[in-house]
């Protein structure tokens, strides 16, 4: 909140995981189902798309997507936040989501981040 301007969206760079691996890790034991993917139903999960990368600065833990008008003072520095920490654009195209996300949680990793018990 502190690094807030006004009318930006941050983006945290979290780590993402596969859904087999969650259920593994809330109960190894039970047998799970694969159905395949239904209607409508989403394989990645998109937080940043490639149309947004003209507004998008990014910081060392987070993305920041400026506002693509101007709501107040056009003067708003985006680019450095509370710790004086510099943000850099991103190159245009560039997307945020599941598919392209390097970092991703396995099923011991939920056990040690979230102290999950394997039952």
């Amino acid at each position: 909140m502190q690094d807030m301007k006004g009318g930006e969206l941050y983006v945290p760079k979290l780590k993402s995981c596969f859904i087999k691996d969650l259920a593994k890790s809330i109960s190894a034991k039970q047998k799970i189902l694969y159905t395949g993917t239904r209607p409508g139903e989403k394989i990645d999960e998109t937080l940043i798309s490639s149309d947004e990368s003209i507004n998008v600065i990014e910081f060392k833990k987070y993305y920041v997507v400026t506002p693509s008008i101007n709501f107040f003072d056009y003067k708003k520095n985006y680019f450095i936040n509370s710790t004086k920490e510099k943000g850099k654009k991103v190159s245009k195209g560039f997307s945020f989501n599941s598919l392209n996300n390097s970092d991703f949680l396995k099923f011991n990793d939920f056990k040690k981040y979230y102290d999950l018990k394997v039952k």
